[in-house]
């Protein structure tokens, strides 16, 4: 009996450590004809985030985000089959709209919210 606690125990403690280990380090956030996929993702502070644009539809897009949360350095635009990954570092916990600036396109839904976490 005491050996099957110390093993749940054991069990429990890996668990715990593999989930706290388990955040995510990168996101894809894909642009289709006025539609940006995910609509949210998460980062954490001080750990480094990669982010992928991809642009899968048939019009130029952008993605802007808050600069009071973050300062990304994001390309301008993606022309139609476009990919471009940035990294960068979270350094303060909070939220940002995240959207297509090219005229028409928020107004059309293409919007998220990426949220920084603390550790």
């Amino acid at each position: 009996m005491r050996k099957r606690r110390t093993l749940a125990a054991i069990a429990t403690v890996l668990l715990l450590s593999v989930a706290a280990c388990n955040q995510s380090t990168n996101a894809t956030v894909r642009f289709s004809d006025f539609e940006i996929k995910p609509s949210g993702f998460k980062a954490v502070v001080g750990q480094p985030f990669t982010l992928t644009l991809i642009n899968a539809g048939r019009v130029r897009h952008n993605l802007q985000l808050d600069p009071a949360v973050t300062d990304i350095p994001l390309p301008a635009a993606l022309n139609p089959g476009d990919r471009v990954s940035v990294t960068f570092t979270p350094r303060t916990a909070g939220t940002s709209d995240y959207w297509c600036a090219i005229p028409g396109h928020l107004e059309a839904g293409m919007k998220g919210t990426l949220t920084v976490e603390d550790r």
